[in-house]
């Protein structure tokens, strides 16, 4: 029977608490996105190297689709891995932030560890290689019992899921476990990641027809640093 876990809180305390046990680097961290204008996208300190996107799983936000990639192998440079753990998203979602960041993972960490033994191989390799890490689902389950809303019964249907925005050699991925690849969204303009991301953030809140259960959280510069 597939692993079942206990799904993250959409809360940057808990995911910055987690993400930073995993070994990610202490320059960095999650922070609410409180909207999508200019002015508000200003609160989030630069760089921003990913964005993990909360929304509800519905028909129309299901068909959400990206665009052809500029070239067959473009997807060759994305670090993607398969999810076959129930409710392991958030965990997914920080995994794929941190993988597709330059620089963002400390030397010796749990983080360089899941890499080195994902090297070379696919992404339904790296799948069972994330399901069998004892010591990834000990912190996960860690983190899930944190943050401010009740902890669901492990039987509980959850119809909510968190993707990563990421840019690679001059593209905009999602990353999404349950897909087969990533999905390519486009090429960057260089006004940053956040702002390129925000296309496909709206495509997914037009989807979503207003529901409240949609979150984006940025990684981008620790203001603690």
């Amino acid at each position: 029977m597939p692993k079942k876990w206990l799904p993250l809180e959409a809360n940057p305390d808990v995911m910055n608490a987690f993400a930073h046990e995993l070994g990610l680097s202490p320059s960095l961290a999650f922070h609410d996105v409180y909207g999508f204008d200019d002015d508000l996208l200003e609160f989030i300190p630069e760089p921003c190297v990913a964005v993990l996107m909360l929304f509800p799983l519905t028909p129309r936000t299901e068909s959400v689709a990206g665009v052809d990639a500029p070239a067959p192998d473009a997807v060759s440079s994305v670090w993607f891995a398969r999810q076959t753990v129930s409710n392991a998203c958030g965990t997914m979602g920080v995994i794929h932030a941190a993988l597709n960041a330059k620089d963002a993972v400390v030397p010796g960490s749990r983080l360089e560890s899941l890499r080195a033994a994902c090297e070379g191989s696919d992404p339904d390799a790296r799948a069972r290689v994330i399901e069998n890490d004892d010591a990834l689902e000990a912190a996960h389950v860690c983190a899930s019992t944190e943050g401010q809303s009740a902890v669901p019964n492990a039987d509980e249907v959850i119809d909510l899921h968190f993707v990563a925005l990421v840019e690679r050699d001059g593209g905009v991925w999602e990353l999404d476990g349950r897909k087969p690849a990533p999905v390519y969204h486009g090429a960057t303009t260089g006004s940053g990641l956040l702002r390129d991301a925000v296309p496909v953030i709206r495509k997914y809140m037009e989807a979503a027809e207003g529901s409240i259960h949609f979150n984006a959280i940025a990684l981008a510069a620790s203001l603690d640093a």
